[in-house]
């Protein structure tokens, strides 16, 4: 059984990717060494996207395509991870997006799965715990505009303060690290 994973090995965000390939990687060990799944073994076969959505539609291609897997864990994120809904329908292969956020990632797409929060969900917790735990009824905003994950979840936080009664009193985008 090939199960195939795409995921940012290498460029900004190796740390997210090295994490998700450690724990493919340990989870099948520990299937095989169970006897697999119907006495067939799982054999992973591993693409470095970078972190860019051309390279993980081109990872899904080749993974469904020429290695018929069953299942692709990856692209982590929302923007590669939309980039191969399409990928994903042609070859009629599932793909899981660990760290996606983006409702778009699995909308009318029943190839496509996310786990974990959506954008909104995201930012109502953060809202919540600075209104809860603090007593915060102002805040800024300073999101790394190089991402639409960031820019995505800056507008949800703010459209959350805002409806919870709170006010922002400025949103400050940052395109470098410091």
């Amino acid at each position: 059984i090939v199960l195939g994973v795409t995921l940012p090995l290498t460029g900004g965000f190796e740390y997210y990717g090295h994490a998700a390939d450690a724990g493919v990687n340990v989870r099948g060990r520990q299937i095989n060494a169970s006897g697999g799944v119907g006495g067939r073994m799982i054999r992973v076969l591993f693409r470095d996207n970078r972190g860019d959505p051309g390279t993980a539609k081109r990872d899904v291609a080749e993974l469904a395509g020429e290695h018929n897997a069953v299942a692709i864990i990856g692209p982590l994120f929302s923007d590669a991870a939309i980039a191969v809904r399409e990928t994903a329908e042609k070859h009629r292969v599932v793909i899981v997006s660990p760290m996606s956020t983006n409702d778009a990632v699995t909308r009318d797409n029943p190839w496509m799965f996310r786990v974990g929060f959506n954008v909104k969900g995201e930012a109502e917790g953060i809202v919540d715990f600075q209104m809860r735990a603090f007593g915060a009824e102002r805040c800024a905003i300073i999101y790394d505009q190089r991402h639409t994950f960031a820019q995505g979840l800056a507008r949800q936080v703010e459209e959350t303060v805002k409806a919870r009664g709170g006010r922002v009193v400025g949103t400050y985008p940052m395109a470098d690290e410091s």
